[in-house]
C-alpha cells in the first residue's frame, strides 16, 4: 500500500512538471511590405537601358558582369523572427537533427501585370539537410523553365535584436523567356510594385519517444491518483 502511495505521488509530481514546465518554443519567420520595382527588355540588357531609373540594382550591369539579361527585379520587406531556441543558427548548425516545419505563403501576385496565385502552405517533419535537399531538387525539376545564368544580391539588417525585427534587400536578374507568355505584358516596361504577399515559416522540436512516454505515464498516473482518492 505503502509503495502504490509512494508511486502514486511520484507520478502526480510528474505531471506537475511536465504541466509547469515552459514548452519549448519554436523558430518562426515571416516576413511582409515587398516593395521594389521590376524591369524587362525582351532584346536584353534590362540594367543599361533602365539604368537611370530608381531601384535598379546596377551590380548586374554589363559593364560588371559581361552578361546581358533581359530581367530583372529588386525588392525591399520587412521581417519578424524569435530569437529564442531553437534559433536559424541552431538549426543550420544541426542539418541532421528532425524538425517540424510549416510553411504558408499568401496573397502571391506577380511584379508585372495582374496575375495572382493561389495560396501555398505545407507541413513535413525533415532536417534542415532533407529541406535543402529537396530545394535543391525542386530547383532542378524546373530548372529547364529558368535561366542558368541567373544572380541574385541579398542584404539584410537586425533592426532590434530584442524584438527580433528586421529588413532586407533582395534584387535578381537573369533572362527570363519564359515571361513573354502572358499577352498582357509589352516587349519592354518598368513597373515599381507592392506586393500584399505574407510568407511564414515556422520549425519546431519534434518530441522525443522519452517525452511522449513520460507525458503517457503521467497521463496514466492522473487517472490512478483519482481512483485512489475516489476509495
Amino acid at each position: 500500500m505503502k509503495l502504490k502511495t509512494a508511486l502514486c505521488s511520484s507520478v502526480l509530481m510528474l505531471v506537475l512538471l511536465l504541466i509547469l514546465t515552459p514548452a519549448v518554443h519554436a523558430f518562426t519567420f515571416s516576413a511582409e511590405n515587398f516593395a521594389g520595382v521590376a524591369a524587362y527588355d525582351k532584346g536584353g540588357d534590362v540594367i543599361s537601358t533602365f539604368a537611370d531609373y530608381r531601384g535598379i540594382d546596377t551590380r548586374f550591369a554589363y559593364d560588371l558582369t559581361g552578361k546581358h539579361y533581359n530581367f530583372t527585379t529588386s525588392m525591399v520587406f520587412d521581417f519578424t523572427y524569435n530569437p529564442t531556441y531553437p534559433s536559424i543558427e541552431d538549426i543550420i548548425a544541426n542539418p541532421n537533427t528532425q524538425w517540424h516545419w510549416t510553411a504558408k505563403i499568401r496573397n502571391i501576385d506577380l511584379p508585372i501585370g495582374d496575375h495572382p496565385l493561389p495560396d501555398m502552405s505545407w507541413e513535413t517533419v525533415a532536417s534542415f539537410k532533407e529541406i535543402k535537399y529537396g530545394a535543391e531538387m525542386i530547383g532542378s525539376a524546373v530548372s529547364p523553365y529558368l535561366p542558368s545564368d541567373i544572380v541574385y544580391a541579398f542584404d539584410y539588417e537586425i533592426n532590434d535584436p530584442l524584438a527580433g525585427t528586421g529588413s532586407a534587400y533582395m534584387s535578381m536578374a537573369g533572362n527570363f523567356d519564359g515571361l513573354y507568355c502572358f499577352d498582357d505584358i509589352p516587349e519592354t516596361g518598368y513597373a515599381p510594385f507592392y506586393s500584399g504577399m505574407q510568407v511564414e515559416l515556422t520549425a519546431e522540436p519534434v518530441p522525443e519517444p522519452m517525452t511522449l512516454m513520460l507525458f503517457g505515464a503521467g497521463i496514466a498516473g492522473m487517472g490512478i491518483v483519482r481512483k485512489k482518492f475516489k476509495k
